[in-house]
């Protein structure tokens, strides 16, 4: 199995990141909409001056209850991306992306 993690967003690269497992997916106890293995997630972050994410949240799961957006934010906490830069200097600034998950074989 094999987790293709995109993530929209200019100057962003996400580090490698643990959504639910095929496994977990095909557990007849899972509910029905994260059995495919397929999610998406808004996450709104502060990207501060060296480039961290920080007072990262989510804004949209979905589905809903699947844990991409335990794994949406995990991975924030580990990626870095360009800062804004004013006058020459990097700024901090709040930027808004989507992280897309897809199970493949």
């Amino acid at each position: 199995m094999t987790l293709r993690v995109s993530a929209i967003g200019a100057g962003m690269m996400i580090m490698a990141c643990q959504a639910p497992s095929q496994g977990q997916a095909q557990d007849r106890n899972t509910p029905r909409q994260c059995r495919s293995g397929v999610g998406e997630v808004r996450v709104s972050c502060v990207v501060q001056a060296d480039g961290s994410l920080d007072l990262c949240r989510v804004l949209r799961e979905t589905p809903r209850g699947c844990g991409y957006a335990e794994a949406a934010l995990s991975a924030a906490r580990r990626s870095r991306m360009d800062p804004a830069v004013v006058r020459g200097a990097a700024v901090g600034a709040r930027v808004t992306y989507d992280v897309r998950f897809q199970v493949v074989d």
